[in-house]
């Protein structure tokens, strides 16, 4: 569940599986900009698109101030799949992702929340070496 109370903090990163849930990403929006999108919005996924224009419209309202969810989502899918500082920073210009600095931001912030894990076999007389390359 996304926090509202660190929702202007460049610090928060959302839960990547809060990006699975409509409802979720709805709940990052203010009611009164629900109620509009609401209003204006009709058809198939009325949900999705809703969450997806408010968080634009979010994001490109206060760009210094929060990260929208969707916003990285799709930009650091779309560093995974093309590796394109260009395509991800051009539609950042359009408002549909965030900057591609945020993204390698994002990407540095979820190594370090990763905890480090290893296949050691103990069974072994062989001395082991486990180094962690974090900062």
């Amino acid at each position: 569940m996304i926090d509202k109370y660190n929702l202007f903090s460049k610090e928060f990163y959302p839960d990547p599986n809060d990006l699975k849930s409509v409802d979720v990403m709805l709940d990052f929006l203010p009611d009164s900009l629900k109620l509009f999108l609401d209003e204006l919005l009709v058809g198939k996924s009325k949900g999705l698109k809703m969450a997806t224009i408010g968080q634009c419209l979010v994001q490109v309202a206060r760009p210094r101030a929060l990260v929208a969810p969707l916003q990285l989502g799709l930009a650091v899918q779309l560093h995974h799949k093309f590796g394109s500082k260009f395509l991800v920073n051009t539609l950042q210009d359009h408002g549909l992702c965030l900057l591609y600095a945020e993204v390698l931001n994002f990407e540095s912030w979820a190594v370090a929340q990763t905890p480090i894990t290893a296949d050691i076999d103990t069974d072994s007389d062989s001395p082991v070496q486990v180094m962690d390359l974090r900062w």
